[in-house]
């Protein structure tokens, strides 16, 4: 085999291995060109809370939000 066809033969196949991590969304972003929008009222899976800790328990908790302390 010739250099030439080595060559086109792991072209094809990059190609082919591109092609379909592409559309499986492995790598080259989404196929929509946006991402997931998100409004203000939505929280993310993200997100990041403040926490205290809690004087009775010593656990932390969130800052907002209720804390059905086992101590108490």
């Amino acid at each position: 085999m010739s250099f030439f066809t080595k060559f086109l033969i792991i072209a094809v196949v990059a190609w082919l291995a591109w092609t379909f991590l592409k559309k499986q969304n492995i790598v080259g972003g989404s196929n929509s060109g946006a991402g997931p929008r998100v409004t203000p009222n939505q929280k993310t899976e993200s997100a990041i809370e403040d926490m205290v800790k809690c004087p009775k328990c010593g656990a932390y908790v969130p800052a907002k939000g209720g804390h059905d302390c086992p101590g108490a």
